[in-house]
């Protein structure tokens, strides 16, 4: 079974795959991608789960407004649609961290919860003088419009690591990313929100399943 739709909530229409049948298990994608982040996995995860992912607001085919929101009352505003008690969580980086903080939040209706590159909401990064200047340069951007210089250096930053080189990835993979980000800013645009699962989608999905299997 497969289906899509979209989940009315206050400021947005929120956009959902889901597939397969079985214990609810709810991907969240990383705050460079959007739900298609997941493809590679979904196939063999539909096999044993009822896979459910959603683009989060900003991403995608959700639409946006400038409202105060929560992702995660959004998040229980999918389960709720799709009349999902408890769910298995997996979460990648931004998403992982809604996952944590949803799980803080509403721990009866987490069954288990998986994070790649996350940490829970509330912290302030650290930083440098050569990231915040970094920082004053990426919002100039976004302020300007400016979207495809913006997604190259979001590119530099999330994909190829601070101060890294661009060339030490598969560059198809980087490629991916680049135009998920870029077609985030370019279907957003200011209203835009603010990992090994794309390196090694094979891995990862074989060490979630084993997990998975023994929760």
């Amino acid at each position: 079974m497969s289906s899509s739709g979209f989940v009315e909530v206050e400021g947005a229409r929120l956009y959902y795959e889901e597939e397969g049948s079985g214990p609810a298990l709810l991907l969240l994608h990383a705050g460079i991608a959007n739900l298609r982040m997941w493809d590679p996995q979904v196939s063999a995860f539909a096999e044993r789960y009822r896979v459910i992912r959603y683009d989060t607001r900003g991403f995608g085919e959700t639409t946006t407004a400038d409202v105060a929101y929560s992702n995660r009352q959004d998040m229980a505003d999918v389960l709720d649609h799709l009349d999902v008690e408890s769910a298995f969580l997996v979460g990648c980086s931004r998403g992982g961290q809604i996952a944590l903080d949803f799980t803080l939040e509403r721990p009866e209706r987490v069954a288990a919860l998986v994070t790649v590159g996350s940490g829970p909401g509330g912290f302030q990064p650290q930083s440098t003088p050569e990231l915040d200047a970094l920082w004053g340069t990426m919002e100039a951007l976004e302020e300007a419009g400016n979207w495809t210089p913006l997604a190259e250096l979001e590119t530099a930053l999330w994909v190829d690591g601070y101060g890294q080189p661009a060339d030490r990835l598969d560059p198809d993979l980087r490629l991916q990313v680049h135009d998920w980000i870029l077609d985030s800013y370019q279907r957003h645009g200011h209203e835009r929100a603010q990992p090994q699962p794309l390196e090694q989608p094979d891995e990862f999905t074989t060490v979630v399943l084993d997990f998975l299997s023994e929760v």
